[in-house]
């Protein structure tokens, strides 16, 4: 099991240019399927939002979501995370992603970013296998 890097410290994350290309992809590529059809309003994000959620927002307002789940692994942060919480339809649990995507509901589609900041480890790519196996196709 890995242990909370405190990334969100070192530099925020609006002022790292390559997670806002990172978001930006994302959303385009998310964008276009949208527009071919794809009903992405539909799924649930689930992803990292830290102290800052800015993924969280740029998904709400540019795609439309409204069913997202943060997944934040240090309980030292609990209260900045919910206080922060930029939408109500954003839902927070403190707990490892690996301990929280085995409970993810079987009757929604997932869009699961697994965003994690320091070096790709094993327990990183077991979270992949589990979101593999434990999420519905589509």
């Amino acid at each position: 099991m890995t242990t909370p890097t405190e990334s969100y410290k070192k530099v925020h994350y609006e002022l790292r240019p390559a997670k806002q290309v990172e978001r930006r992809i994302l959303v385009d590529a998310l964008q276009a399927l949208a527009t071919a059809g794809f009903p992405i309003r539909d799924y649930q994000y689930t992803g990292m939002g830290s102290i800052y959620f800015i993924d969280f927002m740029l998904f709400h307002r540019l795609l439309g979501l409204t069913r997202m789940l943060s997944v934040e692994y240090d309980t030292q942060i609990r209260k900045r995370v919910e206080f922060n919480r930029p939408f109500d339809c954003v839902d927070i649990k403190i707990a490892p992603v690996g301990e929280v995507i085995p409970t993810l509901s079987k009757d929604l589609k997932h869009l699961v970013w697994l965003d994690y900041d320091d070096i790709l480890s094993g327990s990183q790519l077991d979270d992949v296998c589990l979101a593999a196996a434990f999420l519905p196709i589509g």
